[in-house]
């Protein structure tokens, strides 16, 4: 008979959370993260995680319901991305952190086949991390720029010496919020021995935690966001890659975009039913839009081999998108530990004469400006606009914006703590045009319109046209007053527009993003107790305590433009 004690005590133990902490405070995705909590929790660190692990082992635990807020995608409909309170992230990091240890043999077996979110080689250390000679790698992933170039030679390979003539892609629909807790569960204790208290558990937390902000979804779904949902959703393709890799065949996987290169159509079609008929059983199914089996080039004319060369990732923030049409190669910087400057830093450093610096940043700039306006036209009606792939043969996607605008903005930032420089107003006409046109990434479109310091046509048009033009996308929102707030100043009349955009705003996230804009920018007393009697009014607790925060900070003279950055998850 089973110890209860003692497995509770294996995953929930003092240490173990103490990982969990280090671990939950490497997310990558800064707005999934609780960060008024996690604050909190902060202060007394040692004492707090002693409490909690003695609320896991006595049993009496329970999971809260957490936040949740609507991301767009490029196909403009949404996924739902989860907020686990600090002590439920704690959790769901610990459990991840056991199974990673027992199945990181297993698993890690399938490395050459498997590209995302795969285990740092340090996870199979466990608590042991602690007490290792070497320097402790926390992060629960390996950065997928290690993996990038092992994806890419693998798929060149493929074509150009192996000589494939067809290739089938295709990926699995609406995959985290279809994920059946049943089947999860069984594959987690089959294939990974996990005991049946903490299968218990899990079930007990997914069902709290799933769903949409609106409805919940017993037994289906696992909340998007956290890190450990990522090896879960790992976890439960564990037999599917099993089972092609034992077939030989050119298979590679990130997450649920899965790719196979073969020698004929009929050799993919038979792969095509057998991973077909697993998900069924698993109550999954492929996405029938993004399901192809097509033929192959043998040269680096083949488009899959283009769309390797053509991406350039010096400068790139990118997060995972899963409505690409192509190889989905964004989707592999999900675990991006770097910052964008990391690339261009390395170039620094073999400069030591500040005027050699400068004029590195000043070259950025020149091939921005210069590259930029070759993505845009005048129509007829003299209105600037991107140009027509086809007619105009040009090729873009999104990911070519991304990273022109991580490269001007951080030259900006960079060259104006050495002298004085201003974006260009020429360009600002394209910056919006880009943000409007790959909304979805407004998260990674910041760096350059956060430089138009104080730009009265940026501002009458954040807060006019573009906020009109979102009104459904929360996230959009969310962004749109996260720019507003860093880069422009406002008067007290235009405070009090914002007050009133904040009490006719029905999202939680968003109204984050306003009320940081009011706090942050106002020195009145009496304007900061309307604020307070606002929040008393707002039914979120976690936007009160986040919010009351704030202006705790404020009063106490503690808030910088760092820290308003770093909230809006910038």
């Amino acid at each position: 008979m089973k110890d209860n004690g003692n497995i509770l005590h294996k995953y929930f133990n003092q240490e173990n959370l103490k990982l969990s902490w280090e671990r939950v405070n490497r997310w990558q995705e800064k707005t999934v993260k609780d960060q008024f909590g996690i604050k909190t929790f902060r202060y007394n660190l040692d004492e707090n995680l002693k409490t909690l692990s003695q609320l896991l082992l006595s049993g009496i635990y329970v999971s809260s319901k957490p936040e949740k807020f609507f991301v767009p995608k490029s196909s403009k409909m949404q996924r739902t991305k989860t907020v686990l309170c600090i002590e439920d992230a704690l959790v769901y990091q610990a459990i991840a952190n056991i199974i990673a240890v027992s199945a990181y043999d297993k698993v890690s077996k399938n490395n050459s086949f498997v590209f995302g979110s795969v285990l740092n080689p340090e996870t199979k250390l466990g608590t042991e991390i602690f007490h290792s000679k070497n320097e402790s790698n926390f992060f629960f992933f390996q950065h997928w720029k290690m993996l990038y170039p092992k994806f890419k030679d693998a798929v060149v390979k493929a074509i150009t010496q192996d000589k494939v003539t067809h290739k089938f892609i295709t990926d699995i629909t609406g995959f985290f919020d279809s994920i059946p807790h049943y089947n999860l569960l069984e594959i987690l204790s089959r294939e990974f021995k996990v005991e049946d208290e903490i299968l218990d558990m899990l079930s007990e937390c997914f069902n709290t935690w799933s769903g949409t902000k609106h409805n919940a979804t017993p037994g289906v779904g696992i909340p998007q966001g956290p890190g450990p949902s990522h090896l879960f959703a790992n976890l439960l393709l564990y037999p599917l890659d099993e089972k092609i890799v034992a077939e030989a065949y050119k298979y590679y996987r990130y997450m649920d975009d899965i790719h196979i290169y073969g020698y004929s159509e009929n050799e993919l079609l038979k792969v095509l039913v057998d991973i077909d008929s697993y998900l069924k059983g698993n109550a999954l199914s492929l996405n029938a839009k993004k399901t192809t089996i097509e033929s192959v080039v043998n040269d680096e004319s083949d488009p899959t081999i283009k769309e390797f060369i053509a991406i350039d990732f010096s400068y790139s923030e990118l997060e995972s998108d899963d409505n690409n049409d192509t190889l989905n190669f964004d989707s592999l910087a999900e675990q991006d530990n770097s910052n964008p400057l990391q690339e261009p830093q390395q170039k620094i450093k073999t400069l030591s004469d500040e005027k050699e610096i400068i004029a590195f940043w000043e070259n950025e700039i020149k091939e921005v400006e210069k590259e930029l306006p070759k993505y845009f036209r005048k129509n007829e009606n003299g209105e600037t606009t991107l140009k027509d792939k086809e007619k105009h043969k040009i090729e873009f996607r999104d990911t070519d914006f991304i990273r022109l605008s991580a490269k001007y903005g951080i030259s900006l930032r960079e060259l104006g703590a050495l002298e004085k420089v201003s974006p260009s107003d020429k360009l600002l006409d394209y910056w919006i045009i880009v943000f409007k046109t790959f909304f979805w990434r407004a998260d990674k479109l910041y760096l350059t319109l956060m430089q138009y310091k104080n730009n009265k046509k940026l501002k009458t048009y954040l807060l006019n046209d573009l906020l009109q033009q979102f009104d459904s996308y929360e996230w959009v929102r969310y962004y749109i007053y996260g720019i507003l707030g860093i880069s422009q100043s406002f008067t007290d009349k235009e405070l009090r527009e914002v007050f009133k955009i904040l009490k006719t705003e029905k999202s939680n996230f968003a109204k984050l993003s306003l009320y940081k804009i009011l706090i942050f920018h106002t020195n009145d007393k009496q304007f900061i107790s309307s604020i307070v009697n606002e929040l008393g009014n707002e039914t979120n607790l976690y936007l009160r305590k986040s919010m009351l925060d704030y202006i705790r900070m404020k009063e106490e003279n503690q808030f910088t433009v760092a820290e308003l950055m770093e909230s809006f998850g910038l």
